[in-house]
């Protein structure tokens, strides 16, 4: 269901014409920066934020990157899920 564009550094869902996405940016070749998830309202409450997160933070994981949690969001499921932690990168 989520989709990576990788020449556009986001990952997304699209359902019908409405599109969720996180984007990011690549600060350096071992640190990705995740700095906006948005999610339409008409397609809230359905979990897509989270679905969104984890796969980012899969992405990093796979790839060996650190992560720079400059969305509110995604520092948050950071957070709450203790399987990301070691992906935050030391400031």
């Amino acid at each position: 269901m989520v989709e990576h564009n990788q020449n556009e550094k986001m990952f997304f869902v699209k359902i019908d014409k409405d599109l969720a996405f996180i984007k990011y940016d690549l600060s350096d070749p071992e640190t990705m920066d995740i700095y906006k998830t948005y999610v339409p309202e008409s397609l809230r409450g359905k979990g897509l934020a989270g679905q969104l997160a984890q796969a980012a933070l899969d992405f990093a994981l796979r790839e060996n990157k650190k992560v720079i949690p400059s969305c509110s969001y995604v520092d948050s499921f950071m957070t709450k899920n203790t399987a990301y932690q070691n992906l935050r990168k030391s400031v």
